[in-house]
């Protein structure tokens, strides 16, 4: 027979039929899964559930290694522009004496990107940890 689990009292039963048979030196071997398919399926979600949880860890942890990269590749850029002081006073007065002509002078920082830093960028902007401001 092929297909469900049969029972063990229904083996039982079949055995004590043999026994009552003219079936003299007869043996009933019934060779099935112990696990039922209920059971077997169950293992198998089981399974599968652990391989997505797996998964799914692996990559949040990669996640938040490439995002802590970031942070402290930001941190080791804020600390570098906060030790770097300028006199900007110094600064004006050396301008407006090499240029008389100059009018009017704004101070302010800018920044270089390089194609690895805008992604760098990019990432951060995507992950939240960037926001943009405009103002006129």
């Amino acid at each position: 027979m092929i297909g469900k689990h049969i029972p063990d009292d229904v083996i039982w039963a079949w055995e004590q039929e043999l026994i009552k048979s003219d079936l003299k030196n007869t043996i009933l071997k019934v060779v099935q899964n112990k696990d039922t398919s209920e059971e077997m399926i169950g293992s198998i979600k089981d399974q599968v559930k652990s391989r997505i949880i797996e998964e799914m860890y692996h990559k949040n942890y990669q996640d938040l290694q490439v995002k802590n990269t970031v942070i402290d590749s930001l941190n080791k850029e804020l600390y570098s522009i906060k030790d770097k002081t300028l006199d900007w006073m110094q600064l004006k007065r050396e301008i407006f004496t090499q240029y008389p002509d100059l009018k009017s002078l704004s101070f302010g920082k800018s920044i270089q990107i390089s194609l690895e830093q805008s992604i760098l960028f990019q990432r951060l902007f995507q992950f939240g940890l960037l926001e943009i401001n405009l103002t006129d």
